[in-house]
């Protein structure tokens, strides 16, 4: 193995608290130094890996609605690595995870702003409160599907979202800052792969 005198790189390592014993190890900090990677020994391996990515990248968008042949069009080189600089940055947000965020912060928030957009009384009536909640399941797992780096959407879909996202303060939810950021992208793509969306 040979190692880079000159760099080193910052190790953290956490755990999740293990569910039989109910104890979580401490996370542990440490410098190390970089290693200097022949990569022609790891071309089999690397491979593999990104032929795995495009494989995330191809379930994300058929789960977001895309036909497989336009999915197919869309894990070029580029498209990979903005996907991995999207992972890298969501901090390994998961659907699970927005899912819930958007239960604990948007979901209570989307609701009444529809009832206002929508002129519906205090006591709404049944039918009401079905619209209401199905528009609201809508959003939900479409702003769910954001966790994934390849999810895309047209640019009048991304509008709307946008202005849900925007019902909270994107100055200080990191998740809603993310996710306008995005969105806002895609409000501005003029890419015509997204407008079969």
């Amino acid at each position: 193995m040979n190692i880079s005198a000159q760099n080193t790189r910052t190790v953290k390592l956490s755990w999740k608290t293990d569910k039989k014993t109910g104890v979580k190890r401490d996370t542990v900090i440490f410098e190390m130094p970089q290693t200097d990677y022949d990569f022609s020994r790891f071309s089999p391996y690397l491979i593999s890996y990104l032929n795995g990515v495009q494989d995330r990248m191809i379930r994300e968008m058929i789960e977001a609605g895309k036909p497989i042949v336009q999915a197919m069009n869309q894990v070029s080189q580029d498209h990979m690595i903005e996907w991995l600089k999207e992972e890298q940055k969501s901090g390994r947000l998961t659907k699970e995870i927005v899912s819930a965020w958007f239960d604990a912060e948007l979901s209570d928030l989307l609701a009444v702003a529809l009832a206002d957009a929508l002129g519906v009384s205090d006591t709404p009536t049944p039918e009401q409160s079905h619209m209401i909640e199905l528009t609201v399941a809508a959003h939900k797992e479409k702003i769910s599907a954001l966790a994934g780096g390849a999810t895309s959407y047209a640019p009048k879909i991304a509008e709307k979202l946008l202005k849900t996202v925007e019902l909270l303060d994107t100055s200080s939810d990191v998740i809603a800052a993310r996710f306008a950021e995005r969105l806002e992208g895609m409000i501005a793509a003029t890419d015509d792969t997204l407008l079969g969306l």
